[in-house]
């Protein structure tokens, strides 16, 4: 999966490579220069299975090292995921952003936003996920739709969202 080599040079993979050998991912997604995959694991400190997230390629808009040629947990992401208590279910790779949907049908974004693209109604870059607001409440508004899925293109995001069966959907506001 892209470069890969003893010498750091240019040179690609030719053939089929193992991936975070060991580990259970649970997606994988490829942008324009990064790759990011979920994987879940065990957190020593609490004792329970969490989602963290690896990535590698073009880090330069979300952390100081702008290449990274084999893949890492990115602990800036992680550190944000226990600390808002996110359950990670999909990811989505763009030109040089990233979005994640939660289980509360949440999405977050990160990354370099020129185009609007990180949902923000801006257009300036974050280097740490934050939760597109606007969409989460619109969403509720309407009380009729869960977010299923994203996806990152070069310069743009799309969400899918599917409609609820039999009623409402219970407020998924944070509890505190």
């Amino acid at each position: 999966v892209g470069c890969r080599s003893d010498d750091h040079a240019n040179s690609f993979v030719k053939s089929p490579t193992e991936v975070l050998p060991g580990l259970k991912l649970t997606a994988i997604v490829c942008g324009a220069s990064h790759t990011l995959a979920l994987v879940e694991q065990q957190d020593k400190n609490l004792a329970k299975t969490m989602t963290v997230l690896y990535g590698w390629g073009d880090s330069s808009f979300y952390d100081s090292e702008s290449q990274i040629r084999e893949p890492r947990e990115i602990t800036a992401v992680t550190r944000v995921i226990k600390a808002e208590k996110i359950e990670p279910l999909h990811v989505a790779a763009g030109g040089n952003f990233s979005l994640m949907l939660d289980a509360r049908g949440r999405v977050y974004s990160w990354g370099i936003g020129t185009y609007g693209q990180l949902g923000s109604g801006r257009v300036w870059d974050k280097a740490l996920p934050k939760m597109i607001e606007g969409l989460h409440d619109v969403i509720r508004a309407l009380n009729q739709f869960d977010l299923v899925s994203v996806a990152a293109g070069h310069d743009h995001s799309v969400c899918i969202a599917s409609e609820l069966k039999g009623g409402n959907k219970e407020d998924d506001s944070p509890q505190n």
